[in-house]
């Protein structure tokens, strides 16, 4: 598995961030991330709720 930080380096290179949640929804959902774009738009992590993707999905879409 990829650190988040090797991950993080990789999305600033391709012009995207990855965010972590925080607060509330953290408590409710556990530990999850997003990827956002530089239009500010969310590119993974939004399906069911914010902040729904783990690593492994960010993983995933950095290899296709």
């Amino acid at each position: 598995m990829i650190s988040e930080s090797s991950i993080r380096r990789i999305l600033a290179k391709r012009g995207l961030r990855l965010e972590m949640n925080r607060g509330k929804s953290r408590e409710l959902y556990g530990i999850g991330y997003m990827v956002i774009d530089d239009r500010n738009t969310v590119v993974l992590g939004a399906t069911h709720y914010a902040y729904d993707a783990s690593l492994d999905d960010v993983a995933e879409l950095l290899a296709s």
